[in-house]
């Protein structure tokens, strides 16, 4: 899961999400890599924030104010010219770090969790946070969008060892569909099947761009020493055995606006 002191600028051990998001804000603030002064002003950048999670392989969007409540909008996966989106999801422009922060703080607050017999503070979801990078040449007059996604994974549960039933039961089975579903398309991509399953989860199905083409994916496998976990560390390292044997292939993502 991700905890404040992890996720914010502030705390004593910055995980992914505040590194890679202080990496683009400096990239932004530079107006143009060209080492022709004349450019310096050439590209106007600008970086949005979605922050979602998929409960029970449905999209709740956690920056919406109404979110938890009877007013709170259904959000669907759909296909679009820039790939897979959900529409109405809320983006927020941000420019500091301090803005990210909020953010972030703002949706872990509204994030499902629960107490299991295996974790006090177990995410009951997937927690995907989306970047988008626009890139304006003023003098082209072009849009070029890129995406980032940084994402936690909830963990696999065996429930004989979490304990858990009723509303807890059908998460824990949502979760560990989901992420067999993500080892299918792992797995399908990795011996370059003519097929891959990206429909057959919500996360795969809005993750499908990254998951494809040329994109870049990395990564970080969390297991557990303890012997009463072996299965669940031998699982997720035979996934990242398969994952690392991915191949990159020539893909049009690159999507450019007039």
């Amino acid at each position: 899961g991700i905890n404040p002191e992890s996720s914010t600028s502030t705390g004593p051990m910055q995980g992914v999400q505040p590194r890679a998001l202080n990496m683009l804000l400096k990239k932004c603030s530079t107006s143009s890599t060209s080492s022709d002064s004349s450019d310096s002003t050439r590209i106007q950048r600008t970086l949005k924030i979605s922050i979602m999670e998929i409960y029970l392989e449905k999209v709740r969007d956690l920056l919406d104010v109404k979110h938890g409540t009877k007013e709170e909008v259904k959000l669907d996966v759909r296909q679009g010219s820039a790939g897979n989106f959900v529409p109405g999801l809320t983006e927020k422009e941000v420019s500091t770090q301090q803005d990210i922060d909020d953010l972030i703080e703002f949706a872990n607050k509204r994030r499902s969790q629960a107490a299991t017999d295996c974790n006090t503070h177990s995410s009951r979801s997937h927690l995907i946070m989306q970047i988008t990078c626009a890139s304006y040449d003023r003098i082209s007059k072009q849009t070029s969008l890129g995406k980032l996604h940084l994402i936690d994974l909830a963990g696999s549960e065996r429930i004989q060892q979490s304990q858990v039933e009723g509303q807890q039961l059908k998460e824990t089975l949502s979760i560990n569909k989901s992420l067999s579903a993500l080892s299918e398309v792992i797995a399908a991509r990795a011996s370059k099947r003519a097929h891959t399953p990206y429909r057959n989860s919500t996360l795969t199905y809005l993750l499908q761009d990254a998951l494809s083409g040329d994109s870049k994916m990395t990564f970080i496998v969390c297991v557990s020493a303890a012997v009463l976990n072996a299965s669940e560390t031998f699982a997720s390292l035979s996934f990242a055995a398969r994952a690392v044997t991915v191949e990159q292939t020539k893909s049009g993502n690159k999507h450019i606006t007039n």
